[in-house]
C-alpha cells in the first residue's frame, strides 16, 4: 500500500516542483492530493512492526531505505514546499509587475523568512535521503532511492535559489540607491569555457526606482578602447590563457569562473568606457530564448521577429548569411539582446513563464552574477549563479570540461560535445580503496561536408589562424580539483597534452582538430582521494539546449550475493 503511493508521488512530483520553480502559488492544487499520498505512506511505515522488521538481516535495509525516503517525502512537502506556497498566496509572484509597467523586486522581500526556513528543511530531507546506505540496497529499491536522491537534491537547489532570490534582488534593486550593471551576453557560437565570447555588452541602469538600458557596445568596440597592455592577470591563469582573457573583452569568460571574470569585465568596462559598475551579469542566446516564451516575440529593426523557437539560429548562425560584415552582424546581434530586455524589465508577459526561463537558464548554468558589494556577493557564493570553479564536497567529486574556440570562427554552432564519466569500481567498506574516475568527452562536428564553400567566410574563419576553411580547432581544458588526480590520458590521433595548477586545480590542457562530419576522443584516467560516492562534469554550455551542461553518476557499490 506505501509503494503504491509513493509511486502516485513518483509521477506527480517532478511537475509539482516545475509548478514550485515557476510560480509557487500556483502550485497548491498539485500539491494538497501529493500530501495526501505522503502522509499516508509515512503512516504505514512508522509502525512498530515496521521499525522491528527494519533490524532483519536483508530485508531490514531495504524497508529501513524505504521508510527514510517516505519520511522524507512528506517533510519536504509539509515542511518546506507547503509553507512556503502559503507565503506566495499572500505576495503573488505577479505583484512584481508595478502599477507603472516595470518590475519590482521589492514585493519579494516579504518572502525572504518562509524561503529561507522552507530552503533549510529541504536541504534537512535531501541529507536524510543522501546518507542512505545503498550498499545493501538490491533491485529496484536501489533503483528509487537512486531516483529519490536526485529529486531531493534538485528540489533542496530549487528551493535554496528562490530563498537567495528574495534576500539578493530586492537588494541589487534597493529602493534610493542608484546602482549600474553590465550584461555580458556570450555568444555560444565560438565556445569559451563559460559559453562563448562576451560579444555584447548592455549597461543596465536602476535610477532607484525603475530600471532601463543605457548604452549598448560590442566586445569588439570595448576591446579597440582599451589600453594595449589590457588588465594584468596573476601567473597561474597567464601559463594557461596567456594574456588573451585581460586584453581581449570577447575572451573574459575563456576563465571558467566568474567571480574571477565578473570583477574583470567590470574593470576592464571602465578602463574602456569610464564607468564603474555594481555589478555584472552574464547570459547567452539560449537563455534569451527562454525568456522570450515569457515575454513573446519581439520585432526587430531589421524585420522579421525574434521569437523562443528562432532565437538560437537567428542570433548564432543565420545572422552571418544574412550581414557580411562584422560590424553590422555585432549591431544586430546587440539590437537582438536589447530588445528582449527591454521587453522583459517592462513586465511583459508572465511573470511565471519569466521566472521558469530563469531558473532553466540557473540549472543549464546559462546565468552568472556577480556583485561588488560583499554582502550581496556572500549570497550568490556556492550557487550555481555564482559561476566559479567546480569543488568537490563530502558526497560529490566535480570535474570541469571546459571547452574554447581556437578557429576564430563561428564553428563552434556545428559542433556537439558529449561527455560521459564512470567510476572503476565502488568500495563496499569506507576502509576500501577509492575508485578511479574515468572522464570521456567526445566532440562531434556535424558542419556540412562542403563548409569550407557553403558556409560564409566570416563563419568558417577563411583559415585565418591557420586552420583549413569548414575545419573547427577547440582547446579543451581539464579541471581536476584537489583529491583527484590525472593518473593518464589518451589523446586523438598524435595530439598532446599539458598540465599546469590555477589555485588548487589541476588543469589538462590539449587540441582538437575536427573536419566536418568527423568525431574526436579524448579519454582522462583519474585518481580518486575523495570519500566522494558521487561525480559530477559541468561542461561549457552550447547553442544546442539539448545538450545537459551538467553529466552526474553515482558510484554504487555491489551487493553481496546471497548464499541459499
Amino acid at each position: 500500500m506505501a509503494f503504491e503511493h509513493m509511486n502516485a508521488l513518483k509521477a506527480d512530483a517532478p511537475s509539482l516542483l516545475s509548478k514550485v520553480a515557476a510560480d509557487p502559488a500556483a502550485a497548491g492544487d498539485s500539491l494538497r492530493g501529493l500530501i495526501e499520498h505522503s502522509a499516508a505512506a509515512r503512516e504505514l511505515t512508522s509502525d512498530p512492526i515496521w521499525l522491528l522488521a527494519e533490524g532483519t538481516p536483508w530485508v531490514g535495509p531495504q524497508l529501513n531505505a524505504f521508510r527514510v525516503v517516505t519520511a522524507s517525502t512528506d517533510r519536504l512537502l509539509r515542511g518546506a514546499v507547503s509553507p512556503l506556497i502559503e507565503a506566495t498566496r499572500q505576495v503573488p509572484l505577479e505583484t512584481l509587475k508595478s502599477p507603472g509597467g516595470r518590475l519590482d523586486m521589492s514585493v519579494l522581500a516579504p518572502l525572504s523568512g518562509a524561503a529561507e526556513s522552507s530552503a533549510a528543511i529541504a536541504q534537512s530531507a535531501a541529507g536524510a535521503v543522501s546518507d542512505i546506505d545503498r550498499a545493501p540496497l538490491v533491485g529496484r529499491v536501489d533503483v528509487a532511492v537512486e531516483e529519490a536522491d536526485a529529486l531531493f537534491t534538485r528540489s533542496a537547489g530549487a528551493l535554496d535559489a528562490f530563498s537567495r532570490a528574495t534576500k539578493l534582488l530586492p537588494s541589487m534593486l534597493e529602493p534610493g540607491a542608484p546602482r549600474t550593471y553590465l550584461i555580458l551576453v556570450q555568444n555560444n557560437a565560438e565556445w569559451r569555457s563559460l559559453g562563448g565570447i562576451s560579444g555584447t555588452v548592455i549597461q543596465l541602469e536602476w535610477n532607484g526606482q525603475s530600471i532601463s538600458l543605457g548604452q549598448t557596445i560590442s566586445a569588439a568596440a570595448l576591446t579597440r578602447l582599451l589600453p594595449d597592455a589590457g588588465s594584468v592577470l596573476p601567473a597561474d591563469i597567464e601559463s594557461v590563457y596567456q594574456s588573451r582573457p585581460g586584453r581581449y573583452f570577447q575572451n573574459l569568460t575563456q576563465i571558467p569562473d566568474f567571480t574571477f571574470d565578473g570583477p574583470l569585465a567590470r574593470d576592464m568596462y571602465q578602463a574602456a568606457t569610464g564607468v564603474e559598475a555594481d555589478g555584472v551579469l552574464s547570459v547567452d542566446p539560449v537563455l534569451l530564448s527562454y525568456l522570450l516564451t515569457a515575454t513573446g516575440p519581439v520585432t526587430l529593426p531589421t524585420g522579421g521577429q525574434l521569437d523562443a523557437g528562432n532565437a538560437p539560429a537567428l542570433l548564432m548562425s543565420d545572422v552571418y548569411a544574412k550581414f557580411s560584415r562584422p560590424v553590422d552582424q555585432d549591431a544586430y546581434f546587440a539590437s537582438a539582446a536589447s530588445l528582449v530586455f527591454g521587453k522583459l524589465l517592462s513586465a511583459q508577459g508572465s511573470m511565471a513563464a519569466m521566472l521558469s526561463g530563469l531558473t532553466r537558464g540557473v540549472e543549464e548554468h546559462r546565468l552568472r552574477v556577480w556583485s561588488a558589494n560583499a554582502d550581496e556577493q556572500r549570497v550568490i557564493v556556492g550557487t550555481p549563479i555564482a559561476g566559479d570553479l567546480p569543488e568537490n564536497d563530502p558526497e560529490t567529486a566535480r570535474v570541469g570540461v571546459f571547452l574554447n574556440d581556437g578557429t576564430g570562427s563561428k564553428m563552434s554552432y556545428y559542433l556537439k560535445p558529449t561527455v560521459d564519466i564512470a567510476w572503476s569500481g565502488c568500495p563496499v567498506r569506507s576502509e576500501d580503496a577509492r575508485p578511479d574516475l574515468t572522464i570521456t568527452l567526445s566532440i562531434a562536428s556535424d558542419a556540412p561536408a562542403d563548409a569550407a564553400t557553403s558556409l560564409p567566410a566570416y563563419v568558417t574563419g577563411n583559415g585565418r589562424y591557420g586552420v583549413p576553411p569548414g575545419s573547427a580547432s577547440v582547446v579543451g581544458n581539464i579541471y581536476l580539483p584537489e583529491g583527484l588526480e590525472l593518473v593518464a590520458a589518451t589523446m586523438p590521433d598524435d595530439a598532446s597534452y599539458e598540465t599546469a595548477t590555477i589555485g588548487t586545480h589541476q588543469v589538462v590542457t590539449f587540441g582538437a582538430l575536427l573536419a566536418p562530419q568527423t568525431q574526436k576522443t579524448v579519454t582522462l584516467l583519474v585518481r580518486s582521494t575523495l570519500t566522494a560516492s558521487r561525480a559530477e562534469a559541468w561542461v561549457t554550455p552550447t547553442a544546442d539546449p539539448a545538450l545537459d551542461p551538467v553529466v552526474e553518476v553515482d558510484c554504487v557499490p555491489s551487493s553481496p550475493a546471497l548464499v541459499g
